[in-house]
C-alpha cells in the first residue's frame, strides 16, 4: 500500500508541476504581444511626430486625436511662391512637342477623310503624307503639323479615330539653345551696327575693304542666327505628328493571356486554326491578283509532267518487249 500510496503522490506532483509551468508560457506569451504592441504604437506615434516637424507644424495625430483644424502656419506660402515661380518658368520655356501614333482599321478611306477633318478642325496642315497600295492593303503614313495650345487635344481624338495599336509623346525643352541663340543675334546685330559707322569714316581703301569683310561675315552670321529662330519657333509653335494608318481585315483584339495548361492548350489551338484559315485565304487572293501568270505556269507545269510520264510509259513498254523476246 505504501508503494502505491507513493506511486499516486509523485503522479500528482508531475500533473501539478506540468499545469504550472503551462501557465507561465501563457503569461509569457501574452507579456511580450503586449509589449510588442505597445512598441509599434509608440513608434508609430513617434515616426508621425518626427515627419510633422519635419513639414514645419505640429498635428495632434502625434499623440492619438484628430486634428481640430488642417490651417497651416503663414510659413505654408513658401510652397505656394515656389510653385508660382516654376509656372512663371514654364511660361517662358521653349517646348516641343512630338508624338508617333500609329492606327489600324477596316475601313481606310472613311478613317482617312475623318483624320483630314480633325487636322483642319484643329487649324492643322500636313507636312508630308504618301499612301502605299502596292500591298494587299493600304498603309498611310502622314507627317501632321498641329498648333502646339491643340496638340493634347489632336493626340486625344486621333486615338478615337479608329483601333490605336501605340502611341508615344515626348517633350523636348530648347529654351537654353534658343536663348543662346538670341542673344547671340542681339550681338552680330550690334556689331553690325558698329562696322557701317566704322565704314562711313573711313577713308583707307584697306580699312574700307576690310570693314566690308568684316560687315559680310557679319550679316551671314546673322542670316543663320534668324533662320535658326525661325525653325526654333515654327517647331515651338506647331508640334509634329507622325501617324501611320494601317488598313487590316480585322481588328486586333487585345486578349488576356491564359492560365493554366488547359487554358494555354486552347488558346494554341485556336491560334494555329486562326493562322491556318488566314493562310490559305492570302494564297488564294494572291493567286486571284496572278491568276493569268498562274495559269500559264500551271499550264506549261501539266504539259511537261505529260510529256515525261509518256516517256517513262514508252521506256517501260520497251523493256517489257525486250524481256519478252528474250
Amino acid at each position: 500500500m505504501t508503494k502505491k500510496n507513493s506511486s499516486v503522490k509523485l503522479f500528482l506532483i508531475t500533473i501539478f508541476v506540468c499545469a504550472m509551468l503551462v501557465l507561465c508560457g501563457c503569461s509569457s506569451k501574452n507579456y511580450s504581444a503586449n509589449d510588442s504592441m505597445m512598441e509599434s504604437n509608440s513608434s508609430g506615434s513617434y515616426y508621425q511626430y518626427a515627419k510633422d516637424e519635419e513639414m514645419g507644424y505640429l498635428t495632434d495625430s502625434a499623440f492619438g486625436m484628430a486634428p481640430e483644424s488642417t490651417e497651416r502656419p503663414s510659413g505654408g506660402n513658401t510652397y505656394v511662391s515656389s510653385l508660382t515661380t516654376k509656372t512663371t518658368a514654364l511660361e517662358n520655356a521653349k517646348l516641343v512637342y512630338t508624338a508617333e501614333i500609329v492606327l489600324e482599321t477596316t475601313e481606310f478611306e472613311i478613317s482617312s477623310e475623318k483624320l483630314e477633318q480633325l487636322v483642319v478642325s484643329l487649324n492643322g496642315y500636313f507636312e508630308n503624307s504618301y499612301v502605299n497600295n502596292y500591298n494587299t492593303y493600304r498603309n498611310g503614313h502622314y507627317v501632321i503639323r498641329i498648333p502646339s495650345l491643340n496638340y493634347t487635344e489632336f493626340c486625344t481624338y486621333a486615338s478615337e479615330l479608329c483601333n490605336l495599336k501605340s502611341i508615344s509623346r515626348s517633350v523636348d525643352n530648347i529654351s537654353e539653345s534658343y536663348y543662346d541663340n538670341e542673344a547671340r543675334l542681339v550681338t552680330q546685330k550690334t556689331k553690325l551696327e558698329r562696322l557701317q559707322n566704322l565704314l562711313k569714316k573711313a577713308e583707307n581703301m584697306e580699312d574700307i575693304i576690310t570693314l566690308e569683310s568684316a560687315i559680310s561675315e557679319t550679316e551671314l552670321a546673322i542670316e543663320r542666327l534668324t533662320g535658326t529662330l525661325r525653325k526654333y519657333d515654327s517647331l515651338v509653335d506647331f508640334s509634329t505628328i507622325t501617324l501611320t494608318l494601317n488598313e487590316v481585315y480585322k481588328i486586333t483584339q487585345i486578349e488576356q493571356p491564359p492560365i493554366g495548361f488547359w487554358e494555354k492548350l486552347g488558346s494554341a489551338f485556336r491560334t494555329g486554326c486562326e493562322n491556318f484559315a488566314r493562310t490559305i485565304e492570302n494564297t488564294v487572293i494572291g493567286f486571284a491578283y496572278n491568276w493569268i501568270e498562274n495559269l500559264v505556269f500551271i499550264t506549261i507545269f501539266v504539259i511537261v509532267l505529260v510529256v515525261v510520264l509518256k516517256k517513262i510509259k514508252k521506256r517501260k513498254l520497251a523493256k517489257k518487249v525486250t524481256e519478252e523476246k528474250k
